[in-house]
């Protein structure tokens, strides 16, 4: 009963003469108080725990424990402080404005917290959702690298490039037609040379007429054979030329197709890297774009934390519903009582300065008046020269201790700076301090004597 009356606002020693049944009017609200208090606790130690996620178990603990204290502690305080003042001023302005104060406070650390203790709750949803958006985005990241790069384009040329040199190959393994039938006719050429040479061998012809002919045979085929070889280097060589240019560019074609798909696929590792770390299901990019997209886990998030609020402004809600307590008016009614008396304290004091004000200067205004009548100039002419004779050494005097004390300051300040000379000065101080009392004395004993 205790911890419930001091929950709602009270300690024991002002609830010590109530009766049970304003007691317990007191006790029912606190215990929505410890009730507000115990599930801030749980929320907030769950939202420790999931924003440590992936930190060392002491650190955990310590993130746990930290942060159900913290919410406990901010229930009781700030909950008892509006239902106190709740019950003992009424729905005054001030009570009216810290209640709406408190709610705004809740309504805002509830969906901060919300967000952190969902992702405890919702685990499996987030995750799927992550897992969902992670390969989006690196579909997306990759369609736009590989339009960055113009990958198709570099593909499509290395292909061609790769056709063209296995073209040229394959038209390498196969001579013209043309260059076969210059080979052709040269064989035939020299088969006919060699069937001359042997006709010519077994007629009854002059040797010399033989070699004659023999030999302009023998030139015209070697010339068709020269010119066959000739023509068949120059292809052979522009064929090599051609495969060694189609080589060449075919490698270009194929590092630039390879460097594109290096470059892609180290920036789709570094984003993937970057998307594992941020794309978690703690994250709260995942949560706002799961609760934007999925109507089941938006209705699941907002009924939590309607459940938040509803609970942790239950205190304050059966206060306003519940009404003031006895205690509650018995005590508002005490502290506007003394705040009555001390006004009316004051406005007497007040109304006293004002009237000792106003008897003074009325007193002044009169004095001043009496003394500019004759009779009291002229008394004033016959007494004021005696006394004033009388009182003008001792007045003097007077003038001179004041100075004296005056300047005790400025001789303290001299020997502190001046140790050496201390004892001089100090005295010629007590020496000058007696010369004073002695005159004034003097003066005092012969003005009485005058008397």
């Amino acid at each position: 009963m205790n911890i419930c009356t001091w929950a709602g606002g009270y300690p024991r020693t002002l609830l010590a003469n109530e009766p049970a049944e304003h007691v317990e009017q007191v006790a029912k609200i606190g215990a929505t108080v410890l009730l507000a208090a115990a599930f801030a606790t749980a929320n907030w130690t769950v939202a420790g725990y999931g924003f440590t996620d992936g930190a060392a178990w002491p650190v955990r603990l310590a993130a746990v424990a930290f942060s159900g204290v913290l919410g406990a502690g901010m229930v009781l305080a700030i909950d008892r402080t509006t239902i106190y003042l709740l019950d003992t001023r009424g729905m005054s302005a001030w009570a009216i404005l810290f209640a709406m104060v408190r709610v705004a406070t809740i309504m805002l650390v509830s969906t901060f917290t919300a967000h952190i203790t969902i992702p405890v709750f919702m685990r499996p949803e987030l995750e799927q959702h992550a897992l969902e958006m992670r390969e989006t985005s690196e579909s997306h990241l990759a369609h736009g690298l590989i339009t960055q790069y113009d990958l198709s384009q570099q593909q499509s040329s290395a292909t061609e490039s790769l056709k063209r040199l296995q073209k040229l190959e394959d038209q390498a393994g196969h001579v013209p037609a043309e260059l076969i039938h210059e080979s052709v006719a040269t064989d035939q050429c020299w088969r006919g040379y060699r069937a001359k040479r042997r006709s010519l061998a077994t007629a009854l012809i002059d040797p010399v007429l033989v070699r004659q002919e023999l030999a302009t045979y023998a030139k015209a085929c070697a010339v068709h054979e020269k010119q066959a070889q000739t023509d068949l280097a120059t292809w052979r060589s522009e064929t090599n030329r051609r495969i060694g240019e189609a080589e060449s560019l075919n490698r270009r074609e194929f590092a630039a197709l390879d460097g594109a798909h290096s470059t892609i696929a180290q920036r789709l590792r570094s984003a993937g890297g970057t998307e594992a770390e941020s794309l978690v299901p703690a994250s709260s990019i995942v949560l706002d774009d799961l609760l934007a997209h999925n109507a089941g886990a938006r209705q699941k998030f907002w009924l939590f934390v309607l459940l938040l609020l509803t609970v942790e402004t239950l205190p304050l809600t059966s206060k306003v519903l519940g009404g003031r307590s006895a205690t509650g008016i018995r005590i508002g009614a005490t502290q506007e009582i003394a705040a009555l008396e001390q006004r009316a304290r004051l406005t007497r004091r007040e109304d006293e300065l004002r009237l000792a004000s106003g008897l003074s200067t009325t007193t002044t205004d009169a004095m001043l008046a009496a003394m500019e009548t004759a009779e009291m100039k002229a008394w004033m002419e016959e007494r004021f020269p005696t006394q004033a004779q009388a009182m003008l050494p001792i007045e003097a005097a007077i003038r001179t201790m004041r100075n004296a004390i005056g300047l005790q300051g400025e001789a303290e300040a001299m020997m502190a700076n001046s140790p050496q000379l201390a004892g001089m000065l100090s005295g010629l101080w007590m020496q000058a301090l007696r010369d004073s009392i002695d005159s004034l004395t003097r003066q005092r004993q012969a003005t009485g004597a005058a008397e």
